[in-house]
């Protein structure tokens, strides 16, 4: 959030909200690949996740019959 309010807020602070958008318990691999796809259907415009660039694993889409 200070990357994004030194980008494009001036340094100022800025309201913001945060939204669960699934839970995952259990196995922490769950979460993961819960994030990845979430992420991977995210616009540029719509994710701040810097981790994005670094760490985002990019899954194949399969499709079943």
């Amino acid at each position: 959030m200070l990357k994004h309010s030194i980008l494009f807020h001036e340094g100022q602070h800025f309201d913001f909200g945060v939204k669960i958008l699934r839970n995952c318990y259990g196995k922490p691999s769950r979460r993961m690949i819960t994030e990845a796809v979430l992420f991977n259907e995210l616009t540029e415009d719509e994710t701040m996740n810097s981790k994005r660039e670094w760490s985002f694993v990019e899954l194949d889409k399969v499709a079943v019959a």
